[in-house]
């Protein structure tokens, strides 16, 4: 700085609500702390859909198979009795 010399201070310009937002997504899709958290919050999300998907074909499969077993189980019940003459 030049001796003598009075630095003026001066009011910073206000930002535009565009270059605010602008900016802010510069600094969110350029910053990479918290990054992991994030990939695991999605592989925890697809595992997680991955199971509901998963659990609805085990029911599917399991309805099918217990009324398959049932209507064996009531056809052998339906036994004919002899008539008692």
């Amino acid at each position: 700085m030049i001796p003598g010399l009075v630095r003026r201070h001066t009011a910073p310009r206000p930002f535009h609500r565009n270059e605010m937002t602008v900016s802010l997504w510069r600094r969110w899709l350029n910053e990479e702390r918290g990054q992991d958290i994030v990939e695991y919050a999605l592989l925890a999300s697809f595992l997680g859909f991955a199971a509901m998907a998963g659990a609805e074909v085990l029911r599917a499969a399991m309805n099918a198979t217990y009324a398959s077993w049932d209507t064996a189980a009531q056809s052998d019940a339906l036994v004919e009795m002899p008539d008692p003459k």
